[in-house]
């Protein structure tokens, strides 16, 4: 699979992928962080979508509603 696709089709397996929404100046890293079962019933949510960066975790604010997602390209290849 490559290319742009619906959001609603994202992996929700931890896989980290970019995201685009209008309004963006650039692509976002993002990946879906499931909660624990007790946490996902209590909250009614399977889980979330944050950066994918770590140290960005708790700075996620969603200016704009994300619409489509893509794989990330292969790491590139060393000489």
């Amino acid at each position: 699979m490559s290319g742009w696709q619906p959001i609603e089709t994202a992996p929700g397996d931890g896989t980290a992928f970019m995201v685009w929404a209008d309004g963006y100046e650039w692509p976002e890293v993002i990946r879906w962080y499931p909660y624990d079962e007790e946490t996902a019933k209590d909250i009614g949510e399977e889980g979330y979508f944050s950066y994918a960066e770590e140290l960005m975790h708790d700075a996620l604010v969603w200016e704009h509603e994300v619409t489509h997602w893509m794989p990330l390209p292969p790491a590139p290849v060393q000489p």
